[in-house]
């Protein structure tokens, strides 16, 4: 049997029990039982959305730079991808609080399809830009 850990609630990786501090991004840890849903949903990452600042690498490749939005449901923010030449980047962050195993899938199904939809409008733009020589 594996031995419960602690889930980061700034990137929500998994760490040791005993840990004091995230392996993946630093921040410090405080002790919560994974849901049955999902390791984040008990992690408190679902009730503490929009607590990310400026310069804090998600993910050891997303560097925030600002928060843009923010509601009920989660956080939007600018932010840099450092593994393509600092490409600015919007990351959504999702609040899974409240939700039942069933709402949680469609959340996460919805959060999908809103990003392809992202990244579809995103080509579609690069078409419609003339070149310019």
């Amino acid at each position: 049997m594996v031995p419960p850990g602690i889930y980061c609630t700034s990137c929500g990786a998994a760490n040791q029990a005993h840990d004091t501090f995230c392996f993946a991004c630093g921040q410090p840890l405080q002790a919560s039982t994974p849901s049955l849903y999902s390791p984040l949903a008990g992690s408190g990452i679902s009730s503490l959305t929009g607590l990310l600042t400026p310069k804090h690498l998600l993910k050891q490749r997303y560097c925030i730079l600002k928060q843009v939005g923010k509601g009920g449901m989660g956080a939007v923010y600018r932010a840099e991808d450092t593994l393509f030449h600092n490409r600015q980047v919007a990351v959504k962050e999702m609040s899974q609080n409240g939700l039942n195993q069933q709402e949680v899938a469609e959340a996460r199904d919805a959060f999908k399809r809103e990003a392809h939809m992202l990244a579809n409008l995103q080509r579609f733009a690069k078409r419609l830009t003339p070149n310019v020589s």
